[in-house]
């Protein structure tokens, strides 16, 4: 059962898809030279770190909802969730 400090199963999937979004956000710089990038590139790097950490808040208290999620943010996480992602 449920309560109000508990997050339901779909927030934790859904957080647990932000988390990896953030990570490959930061990791990618790692395997690549940044300074390679274009600025489209750089964008979409940084679209993976906000949009991951609105995922791992959403069910939260004071979080934001699904209903705050744009249709660009959707198009993303499916993108990065199919592995279709590209940088």
């Amino acid at each position: 059962m449920n309560n109000q400090y508990e997050l339901s199963e779909h927030s934790a999937r859904l957080a647990t898809i932000g988390r990896d979004m953030m990570t490959f956000s930061e990791d990618y710089g790692k395997t690549t030279s940044l300074g390679s990038l274009t600025d489209s590139q750089l964008t979409t790097l940084n679209r993976l770190t906000q949009v991951g950490g609105m995922l791992t808040k959403i069910g939260v208290l004071f979080g934001p909802r699904e209903q705050d999620i744009s249709r660009a943010d959707r198009e993303l996480i499916a993108k990065f969730h199919k592995k279709t992602l590209d940088i």
